[in-house]
């Protein structure tokens, strides 16, 4: 139906961009709580993350509510229906976004993975103390320690900015096939191709 149509675009655009959102509001406060500085530790606290979280779903809700006005469906045989977004300038405007979308939150996530990791040495060089006898080994195999935990660190982070990388640009590679044959007659190959790529986005 229509509004399953509707609906179903909807939360598909409204997770595309909340998801993000949260994981680059995960590493800032990563950045945060790794500061050397104790003011902008204190920053971090339960209450401001809570308010984050409870505030973005609310923010993008009311900025996403165009696309159910301009959702449609179509039938291309019986008992196959196709939902897509009208072509205008807000589709135009979507896809804009989803590009650069994809271009500025890869790009902040390894900002502010480095960052994360700069502080966790910076810490790390002013907690460990040269020591001199029998204590140094313990010192060596402190520091071995340490190096390690922030290369499982980086790791973590290579990791986690990869994976949103590959999953995420689904959506705005289907936008941009839209606007490209927008002004083509698609065949049912191509719309079932589209819609496929929706899907698993």
């Amino acid at each position: 139906s229509l509004f399953y149509c509707r609906f179903r675009l909807y939360f598909a655009f409204f997770f595309n961009i909340l998801c993000p959102s949260y994981l680059l509001c995960a590493s800032i406060d990563r950045v945060l709580i790794t500061s050397f500085h104790a003011r902008i530790r204190q920053i971090s606290t339960l209450r401001l993350a809570y308010l984050t979280i409870a505030i973005q779903p609310l923010f993008y809700i009311l900025i996403l509510i165009v696309v159910i006005f301009v959702t449609n469906i179509l039938q291309i045989e019986p008992n196959y229906f196709y939902c897509y977004i009208e072509p205008g300038e807000f589709t135009l405007i979507l896809t804009y976004i989803s590009i650069l979308k994809e271009i500025f939150i890869p790009s902040l996530l390894i900002i502010f993975g480095f960052l994360s990791v700069r502080n966790i040495q910076a810490m790390r060089r002013v907690r460990i103390v040269p020591v001199s006898g029998s204590n140094r080994v313990v010192g060596g195999q402190t520091s071995n320690s340490m190096r390690s935990r922030d290369r499982q660190f980086v790791l973590m982070l290579i990791v986690d900015i990869v994976t949103y990388i590959l999953f995420d640009f689904i959506m705005p590679c289907s936008l941009v096939y839209e606007q490209i044959t927008k002004s083509q007659t698609s065949t049912i190959a191509q719309t079932q191709t589209v819609y496929l790529i929706k899907n698993i986005a």
